[in-house]
């Protein structure tokens, strides 16, 4: 009986100090994991836990002359529980050539524009929304320079590194577009009267949603399906993929497209290429 009084008290006095090493443990790593997210590997001393991360880090970093990963992860989804992603369940709705063309019959001012520009170049709406006349657009208006994007009605740089492209138009669309601005020589392409930038929030108010609501679209068809419109139109006319990627700033896929690199420079091919495949059917104002 004495023996376990003795064991009960030597418990009850460990048990704080055993919780206060188990904290300072867990903080320790807590305050080495936010140090090996700022600093480079070459930087820690090689702790613990460090020397189970660096091998690692060593195989995923070995690729061939190539440039592709030589010892690829093959990871256990079932295992770890990672949700299946049905593509079929997927929203992914698109625009026709009649819905586009009802739209553009619909739509005025500069909205009507702004819906020819989307559908004619597969923009995203806050690149769209970011463009500037004489910083984004050649004299001519055959060419668009993407090099920021509007969110909230602030600018910010764009959403990827291949999201910074040239897009080529062809001559009735960048006649269409130079048309549209009149004797404006700065300023967004689509503005308010204070000379800010149009936010996807007006356009959707005031422009797309009455359209949307009239035409009864489901949900989710709206500035993202005349992307998708757009993308079906160059596959349809056998737009090669490389100016397909270029043009949509889609990422690279391969080696071989790393080899085609030298093509974006090639602008009067593209601009032929512009030329032939059009800006879609239905899309013209």
């Amino acid at each position: 009986m004495r023996g376990e009084i003795l064991k009960a008290k030597r418990k009850v006095h460990e048990s704080p100090r055993r919780s206060e090493r188990k904290r300072v443990r867990e903080t320790k790593l807590q305050k080495w994991e936010v140090q090996s997210q700022k600093r480079s590997v070459s930087e820690i001393s090689l702790s613990l836990p460090l020397r189970r991360v660096l091998p690692n880090r060593v195989v995923a970093s070995a690729v061939s002359s190539e440039g592709e990963q030589l010892y690829p992860r093959n990871w256990n989804f079932h295992f770890i529980g990672l949700p299946v992603v049905d593509e079929k369940k997927q929203c992914k709705p698109s625009l026709n050539a009649s819905e586009v063309e009802e739209i553009l019959t619909r739509a005025k001012g500069h909205y009507k524009v702004l819906f020819v520009l989307l559908g004619g170049t597969g923009l995203r709406i806050g690149e769209a929304l970011g463009l500037k006349i004489g910083d984004h657009l050649s004299g001519d208006f055959s060419t668009i320079r993407v090099r920021q994007s509007v969110w909230r009605g602030s600018v910010q740089t764009p959403k990827s590194d291949n999201a910074v492209r040239e897009i080529d138009l062809p001559s009735a669309l960048a006649a269409f577009l130079k048309a549209s601005v009149g004797g404006r020589a700065s300023g967004f392409l689509f503005q308010t009267e204070s000379g800010r930038p149009l936010t996807q929030r007006n356009v959707l108010r005031d422009g797309l949603g009455k359209i949307r609501r009239d035409m009864k679209f489901e949900d989710g068809k709206a500035f993202h399906a005349f992307r998708r419109f757009r993308t079906a139109h160059l596959r349809k006319n056998r737009t090669p993929w490389d100016l397909q990627k270029l043009w949509l700033g889609h990422a690279n896929k391969d080696v071989t497209d790393r080899y085609a690199e030298q093509l974006k420079e090639d602008v009067e091919w593209r601009q032929q290429e512009a030329e032939r495949v059009g800006w879609g059917s239905g899309c013209r104002p």
